[in-house]
């Protein structure tokens, strides 16, 4: 099963989808020059600069289908001009989040076939057994 990583969030005024594929998450590392991960400690310690709150935001608009010119205008508006950095720390977060580790609420490996979930250990009795 494909991971999807979009998630929905209030911003702007209304329920949006982020969502950070591997082609965002590309030009989100050349924007900034760092890594998702990296990227999202930094974001929830506190310890961040502007653009790496706005630039998840904004190309996770784009991700979740938003025309580049549409994610610039919200971003432009909802980020730079209102500038409610605690809240818009928080959407960053998530949308980083769910890039990364997949949304809360995404059923990972249910729909694998039974066989694909089970693992066998080295230490299991069929594998200790020896060959005649």
């Amino acid at each position: 099963m494909a991971r999807d990583a979009s998630v929905r969030l209030a911003f702007g005024g209304a329920e949006r989808v982020f969502r950070l594929g591997i082609g965002e998450l590309v030009e989100l590392e050349e924007s900034l020059g760092i890594g998702p991960l990296a990227l999202m400690r930094r974001v929830l310690s506190g310890d961040w600069k502007t653009a790496e709150i706005r630039e998840p935001i904004r190309i996770g608009l784009i991700g979740g289908g938003m025309t580049a010119k549409e994610a610039y205008v919200l971003a432009r508006r909802y980020v730079d001009e209102l500038a409610d950095w605690g809240s818009n720390m928080a959407i960053a977060g998530l949308v980083l989040e769910a890039a990364i580790f997949g949304p809360e609420d995404e059923p990972v490996g249910k729909d694998q076939p039974a066989a694909m979930t089970e693992t066998t250990d080295s230490t299991s009795p069929a594998c200790m057994e020896t060959a005649p």
